[in-house]
Formats: structure tokens, sequence, C-alpha cells
């Protein structure tokens, strides 16, 4: 279990360190969101897969977690690097994982908790890739994730980081389930069978919805294109886009919002742009009543 722990959290979830990043190189004749460099491209991204959230204090997030929120988490401990943290694993195969800000993002401004990174899942990483590279977003190589780390076990994920100062605090990569290699690892490697964490007295099955505050709609619209997320709008309205995924949306909310202006521009305000509300699915109509902030925080958590 300390193998896949360290692999599986430590490289799946990890964003790339900023030390190691490059600036990317804007395309040129990409005027817009649906301006995408490659045909279809928008098509291949699926849903988001994982987030990742940054905690001052990760016993007391997960037990609040656990007794208010009704989540079962899988309870990861201490890594060697002294990074803390717990999971809690989705039906969907999507996941939110709750780590130590120390010491990795010491210098990160926050207040009790912040979401750093979102990975998508995609259905060919390989054209993920080339999207990528026709936008000029620069990326890691495609990263095979076996079970455990061992090589000799079945893989479960291909991955594939973004490496790019201009998305510094959404933080996205890619990831490419293997079904076949998922389904061996369960069949035999029950030590590392995601299953026995996905069963939560709230009926989470899944999420729902991902919302992020930003200072300038039209900028944050080209940025996700050139991230081979092109605009596929459910519905927009003044101060917002909404993204239409499998199973979920992805919203952009400006200080422009009617309802939520005020609320958004003073989070940019305290601690820049990024993700602020995330929102779980229940499948069992027991979900907690409302959306409440993470203790410490005012990052929202909600299941619904």
């Amino acid at each position: 279990m300390k193998a896949l722990v360290s692999v599986l959290l430590g490289v799946l979830l990890a964003v790339a360190p900023p030390a190691l990043a490059q600036h990317a190189v804007a395309p040129p004749g990409l005027s817009g969101p649906s301006a995408g460099p490659i045909a279809g491209a928008s098509e291949n991204v699926e849903t988001v897969g994982f987030v990742r959230i940054a905690v001052e204090d990760v016993p007391a997030t997960a037990q609040w977690l656990t007794d208010e929120m009704g989540f079962t988490l899988w309870q990861i401990g201490e890594r060697a690097s002294g990074e803390q943290s717990v999971m809690v694993m989705l039906p969907s195969g999507q996941s939110v994982e709750f780590f130590s800000r120390r010491p990795f993002y010491e210098r990160l401004e926050m207040k009790g908790a912040r979401t750093v990174s979102l990975s998508l899942y995609v259905r060919d990483i390989a054209a993920a890739m080339m999207a990528l590279a026709a936008t000029g977003v620069p990326t890691t190589d495609i990263v095979p994730l076996h079970a455990g780390g061992e090589t000799t076990y079945p893989k479960m994920f291909d991955l594939l980081f973004v490496r790019s100062f201009q998305f510094p605090l959404w933080n996205f990569s890619f990831a490419q389930r293997d079904a076949e290699g998922i389904e061996k690892v369960r069949a035999d490697y029950p030590q590392y069978d995601d299953r026995k964490w996905q069963e939560h007295g709230n009926g989470a099955d899944g999420l729902a919805e991902v919302w992020f505050g930003v200072r300038d709609l039209e900028a944050s619209e080209r940025s996700l294109a050139e991230l081979a997320l092109i605009a596929r709008t459910q519905e927009q309205g003044p101060g917002e886009r909404v993204y239409a995924l499998d199973g979920m949306v992805l919203r952009l909310v400006s200080p422009d919002h009617p309802e939520r202006g005020e609320e958004i521009a003073r989070r940019i305000e305290a601690g820049g742009e990024g993700a602020f509300h995330i929102v779980f699915r229940s499948d069992a109509g027991t979900a907690a009543s409302g959306a409440r902030a993470i203790p410490g925080s005012e990052l929202l958590l909600e299941v619904r």
C-alpha cells in the first residue's frame, strides 16, 4: 500500500514544480475559445478526474469530512516527504485529495484550504498531447502509472502534465484510464482495489460541479482553449461561462456575476483566482444541507 500511495498520489495528482515550469507560447490565430487547433479536441476531454486541495490541518479536515460531511476516507497518512494526505474516492472513478500544505506548498498564499490542481480524464492521451503541442503549451512526456509503481503490475493510467506559468493556480493535468488494467488490478491485487473506499454515508457517487473564480472571462476561455478544453458552453450569462463535461459542469465566474459577484471579487482579492466551490452529486438523497466551508477556510464543499 505504501508504494501505491507514493506513486498514485505523489505522481498522479501532484502538479509540476513551479521551478520546472516554462512559459507557454500563445499560438498565432487563436482568437477565442472556439478556435480549437485540432478538430475534435474538445470531444477528447471526458470530465474532471481528480481534484487536489491543500489544507493547513489534515487530521482536523479528515475528522470534519467524516463526522460532518459523511465521507468515507482513504486514510493515507504521512509520506516519507512529510506530506500528509487523505482522499475521497468516488464510484464514478473521480477523487478529491486533501493534503498538507507543507512541505511542497509553503509559499502558497491561503487561508485554511485551497484548490491547487485538477486532472482531466481524456479518451486519447496522445491526441491530447498533440492538441496541446499545436497550441504551444509545454507538457511532460506521457507517463505510465502501474499499480504500486511496479512495472510488472498492470498499468492503470497514462498521465500528462502541463508545464506553464500561464496556469499557475489551476495546474491542469491529463489522465487516460486503462480500463482493462484497472479491472485486472481489482481482481488480482486486492491491496490496490479502490472500490473499498467508494461507499459514503452521504451517498456521494461523483463530482457534479466545480466553480472557478476568475478576473477575466474572455482571457480564461482562451486559456482553456489552449488546454484543448474548447468551449462547449451549456449556458452562459453575465459573469459566467459553463463547460458541459460528462456528468458534470465546470463553471467560470467573474466579479460581474449577478449573484456571486461580490463574493468572487473578495475571494480573488484575498487569494487570487482558482476553484472555490466543489459540488458532489449524491444518489441516496442523504446529502448534507447546503454548501459548507472547510473549517478555517472559505473553500466550499457541497453534497446534493
